[in-house]
């Protein structure tokens, strides 16, 4: 109990170092973005059903897409049986929402867990490409003024009133990713779909790397229980002393026979925690220098002896170790803002034409 005490607690803490120090170089910048444009479709959203009500007539289409968060235009049965069962046991909107501490707030209608309100409104439709375009159409519509085919910040300072002048101009810049000075449809539908894109991407990276941590911890317990089990045996068995130089002659050969995976099993801890290239959802261009070429891919799964991608030009899956990855110079380009036609190629444009 001692050995393995002494032993548990160097790692958990190891562990629990590489878990917090990945997190937190990786998820804090997007995060980070996601929140700033979450906060700025919520106050959009805001203005745009004051300007329009739910289910008028401009908005019928968008609304039910939005409201679905699935895609489809018609609400699914099972969704309002859950809701009526709800509301006949008392659950539903308001109630619910004060059982998990919502008791003091002046803005009762303002809880996420109100499933009516702007921000669960936003929160669900950002769920799928489809209700993320038809919430971008339908606040840009709102916005946008009559005969114009983009809006300004000022548009959106009019909307909002003359007291939150700077807010409206903390939310252009936060939208005009491109600095182009006016917002078009298309540009507007690819912002809010790539939020919701943004939001996937840092919930994947997480299930990739606590997996990739998780079987981390799991084969260093094991080794730590091995080692732990040899001493005992050697010090307190002793028939094994007989067979130590035979023990040892295997431990020899199991060496030669595993050494490959075990060098390729370092390699990708030390690539995956510490080189930390690129996440998951990554656009990267990986380089031979030798040949003097190289792939542009998306990275669409992280584990610690390989790592799967997607390659741009033809949509092909390819999977590569973390040794050889290793030894490749890598170009994270993720933030560079692919064309239409690779978006298209991809599945990851969806215009204003495609609602």
């Amino acid at each position: 109990m001692v050995f393995w005490m002494v032993g548990y607690l160097p790692i958990r803490i190891f562990v629990l170092y590489i878990s917090v120090h990945y997190h937190y170089r990786s998820d804090q910048v997007q995060i980070a973005h996601f929140k700033e444009m979450h906060q700025a479709l919520v106050a959009l959203y805001e203005a745009s059903i004051y300007l329009h009500l739910v289910n008028s007539r401009h908005f019928v289409l968008e609304d039910s897409i939005i409201r679905n968060s699935s895609g489809s235009g018609a609400e699914s049965a099972p969704r309002q049986s859950a809701s009526e069962l709800l509301r006949k046991v008392g659950m539903d909107g308001h109630g619910i929402a004060h059982f998990f501490g919502n008791f003091k707030s002046k803005q009762q209608h303002s809880h996420w867990l109100h499933p009516v309100t702007p921000y669960a409104v936003v929160e669900h439709a950002l769920l799928h490409p489809k209700s993320a375009a038809a919430l971008a159409k339908r606040i840009w519509m709102s916005l946008v003024v009559q005969g114009k085919e983009a809006f300004s910040a000022k548009d959106i300072a009019e909307v909002l009133g003359p007291y939150r002048r700077d807010e409206a101009l903390d939310i252009f810049k936060i939208i005009d990713e491109n600095e182009s000075g006016d917002i078009r449809l298309d540009s507007m539908v690819w912002a809010v779909v790539e939020a919701g894109r943004i939001r996937h991407s840092i919930y994947q990276t997480m299930a990739d790397i606590n997996h990739c941590i998780n079987t981390f911890n799991w084969i260093t317990l094991l080794l730590l229980a091995g080692l732990m089990i040899f001493f005992i045996l050697l010090l307190y068995v002793p028939t094994i002393k007989d067979i130590q130089n035979t023990a040892g002659y295997l431990a020899i050969g199991l060496a030669f026979t595993v050494g490959r995976t075990v060098n390729k099993y370092l390699v990708g801890c030390f690539f995956v925690f510490f080189e930390h290239p690129f996440d998951t959802s990554d656009r990267v261009n990986i380089c031979n220098m030798a040949a003097n070429a190289s792939v542009s891919a998306i990275i669409t799964r992280q584990s610690l002896l390989y790592t799967a991608l997607r390659r741009v030009n033809n949509g092909t899956d390819i999977q590569i170790t973390n040794e050889r990855l290793a030894m490749k110079r890598i170009e994270n380009i993720s933030g560079y803002i692919v064309s239409k036609c690779e978006k298209q190629q991809n599945g990851l444009y969806l215009g204003p034409e495609d609602l």
